[in-house]
């Protein structure tokens, strides 16, 4: 199986540093972003330093791909959180939410169960 290659122009280098630039503007107190925002700066510093642009302009296609999928999770989880609050009906903890995330099969970011201070960060990350 052979890859295609992807040729980058410069203005989607441009958007894709654009992408990095506002990971880095995210919740920095969320664990859920703190890989991602480490990503961001060196995927930013790739595409600055880089000797090789061809290799910089990959590093940052990879990084921005990766930073969509995970905002695209982290609204998916934030969804799944209101349902479970709508079908509840009364308040809920985030022991019990973590709970309920878990029985509906929803993955944390990096665990592999849920626990309160992690779904108590996403909420927080929410604004």
């Amino acid at each position: 199986m052979t890859e295609e290659a992807h040729h980058v122009t410069a203005r989607e280098l441009a958007d894709l540093r654009k992408v990095c630039k506002m990971v880095l503007n995210l919740d920095e107190y969320d664990p859920g972003f703190k890989d991602l925002r480490a990503l961001a700066q060196k995927a930013l510093n790739y595409s600055t330093i880089s000797k090789n642009e061809k290799l910089a302009k990959a590093r940052a296609v990879a990084f921005a791909t990766n930073a969509a999928e995970a905002i695209k999770r982290k609204q998916v989880i934030l969804a799944q959180i209101d349902a479970i609050f709508e079908d509840a009906g009364v308040p809920l903890t985030y022991e019990q939410l973590a709970r309920a995330l878990d029985a509906r099969g929803v993955k944390p970011f990096r665990a592999s169960r849920w626990s309160a201070p992690s779904v108590r960060f996403v909420i927080r990350g929410r604004k």
